[in-house]
């Protein structure tokens, strides 16, 4: 008689190196050993919207209009999307090496740079500016 081979994936080393390996590659990221970049770069920078008062130090020079959009995939949504549109906006004045938006506000209608099938649609514009020391 012959012994019938095991098949199971979970018998063979080869399965118990690689499991290991991921467990303590898993490990040293989840306590901070190994960092692993994001991309997700958070600016601080003031964003002062239209309309609201601001107390703003004084505006050295007017840089560039920056704008952002995205799409909301629901109404109650809109809240979350409106702050990840704020976000792309810093990221939008730091590239230009602004140090605060001013006159910023946000618009509902569609817009070009996101899908026109977007039935959420929310977009923000201000201006970036460099402010005095």
């Amino acid at each position: 008689m012959t012994e019938a081979k095991s098949t199971k994936t979970t018998d063979k080393p080869v399965f118990w190196v690689v499991v290991i390996a991921i467990t303590i590659i898993l490990g040293l990221i989840q306590f901070d050993i190994i960092s692993v970049p994001s991309g997700n770069e958070v600016v601080k920078m003031q964003v002062y919207m239209s309309g609201e008062p601001a107390d703003i130090t004084a505006v050295a020079e007017k840089i560039e209009l920056v704008e952002a959009a995205a799409c909301s995939g629901s109404e109650v949504g809109i809240e979350i999307v409106k702050k990840a549109v704020i976000s792309m906006l810093r990221l939008k004045a730091d590239e230009v090496d602004g140090d605060a938006i001013v006159d910023a506000s946000f618009s509902f209608t569609p817009h070009e740079s996101i899908n026109s099938n977007c039935l959420y649609p929310v977009s923000a514009v201000g201006m970036a500016v460099a402010l005095q020391d």
